[in-house]
């Protein structure tokens, strides 16, 4: 609690600062302009940053600003009470002069609406706060503010403002509620090889009614659970009932996986030490992102279609070279064909044919040889004469002794030496022709079916 107050006192010291700084810059031929705002009772201001109470409905209680002018002339500046608020930065701010304030603003009522402060002098102003009977339990964020118009040529420059916030909390049954919500969009890499980022932009509201710090996580997992990972989002400080925070988680090193599932979770803790903030309740949420890997679907496609052409290529070279063989082969059946296969079928038919009858002529001599042979030796006058005669005894015919014919005398043969002789060799060539016949025709008929 100290520590919040402390942080808050410094902040609004810078923007008192600024505030001083910033007048003399918009002030034409005016003196510089500096002051301060703080908490005080009645005697000054009394060290506190801020103003925070607990009341109940109905109850009323009386609080003073002390307005410091820090310059060296009189300035009269302008007070203003309004609804409070944080920014998306945690810092807090109440409406500007002219706001409609709806809520704790119109709670506080000032004493004076502007206050005349000279020279390195400090003025206290009281103001009471008023709780509405049926106001609701919880935080109700308020502030007061003291601001300098700030002309040239009598028109309106700037209302610079400087002051601090009146926090009241309303008792009654608290309870914390911060309700988030997600949505993720993927951007990839154009180099296929190098992985993604995921944006998570997210969004956290108060619903309950007291003011509340929020850590928001998200976790990215990856189709079935593959991959996961957890990254934790800035953490909102301070947020009122009823604000809502957006806010961005950027996840890098993603890889494009299709689908992701996002899950939005927030961690809800008081925002300071000892406030109590009731029952707690922090519904995550869950959403997918669509990741889909374009330059990697590119670079697929690429491959595919080189592979592709490739492989048509290699397919028409593979038939062009068939085509190119069997041309080459058919030429070369052709020119073969046109010289010694053709003359080999028809030479080997033609000496087969030739070989065949030559040893039929061959062995038709051997036939016809012994049978001239006994018709030369029968007109012979040395051949042998038989004759017949009948036996009347027997009833058959017995031949008679031949008469030996012819100069050498009854005990001589006929002469035929010379005719054995040449049916021999006649055989002998008969047989010789027709195994050469057959032996051309056998390799003819190979010639034959080789070519086919």
């Amino acid at each position: 609690m100290i520590l919040a107050r402390t942080a808050t006192a410094v902040l609004l010291a810078l923007t008192a600062s600024l505030a001083g700084l910033t007048a003399p810059a918009m002030a034409a031929e005016s003196d510089v302009i500096t002051w301060s705002v703080r908490p005080g009772d009645e005697s000054g201001a009394d060290g506190r940053s801020w103003i925070e109470h607990e009341l109940d409905p109905g109850e009323s209680i009386v609080e003073h600003l002390v307005v410091t002018n820090h310059g060296d002339a009189a300035v009269a500046f302008r007070l203003n009470a309004a609804d409070g608020y944080f920014t998306d930065k945690g810092r807090f701010n109440i409406l500007p002069v002219g706001g409609t304030s709806t809520d704790a603003g119109t709670w506080i009522e000032l004493s004076t609406q502007s206050v005349e402060v000279g020279p390195g002098a400090s003025e206290s102003v009281s103001f009471r706060i008023t709780v509405p009977d049926d106001a609701t339990p919880g935080d109700h964020p308020a502030g007061v503010s003291a601001s300098v118009l700030l002309d040239g040529a009598g028109e309106v420059k700037v209302d610079s403002r400087v002051g601090f916030r009146v926090m009241s909390r309303v008792t009654g049954e608290l309870h914390s509620v911060a309700v988030a919500t997600g949505a993720g969009s993927f951007t990839g890499s154009i180099n296929p090889f190098e992985p993604g980022d995921m944006a998570v932009h997210y969004s956290v509201a108060n619903e309950g009614n007291t003011r509340l710090q929020v850590q928001p996580d998200v976790t990215l997992t990856a189709p079935f659970g593959l991959w996961s990972t957890t990254v934790q989002g800035q953490a909102l400080t301070e947020i009122a009932p009823g604000e809502r925070r957006d806010g961005t988680i950027a996840v890098p090193g993603i890889w494009p996986a299709f689908l992701y599932t996002i899950d939005v979770d927030t961690d809800v803790a008081p925002v300071a030490d000892g406030l109590e903030i009731g029952t707690v309740e922090s519904p995550g949420t869950t959403v997918t992102a669509m990741a889909i890997p374009w330059s990697q679907l590119v670079a697929l496609v690429l491959i595919a279609g080189v592979w592709t052409l490739w492989h048509i290529d290699r397919r028409r070279k593979k038939n062009l070279i068939a085509q190119l063989s069997a041309q080459v082969n058919a030429q070369q059946a052709a020119d073969a064909a046109a010289s010694s296969p053709a003359a080999s079928r028809v030479a080997p038919s033609a000496s087969a044919a030739v070989f065949i009858a030559a040893g039929v002529v061959a062995a038709s001599l051997f036939v016809v040889t012994p049978a001239q042979a006994g018709a030369d030796t029968a007109e012979d006058p040395g051949g042998v004469e038989i004759s017949v005669t009948i036996d009347e005894n027997s009833g058959s015919e017995a031949p008679e002794e031949p008469s030996p014919q012819g100069p050498d005398g009854p005990d001589a043969l006929p002469a035929t030496g010379g005719d054995s002789t040449a049916a021999l060799l006649l055989s002998g060539a008969a047989g010789a022709l027709l195994i050469g016949g057959a032996t051309l025709f056998r390799r003819s008929s190979r010639a034959r079916a080789r070519l086919k």
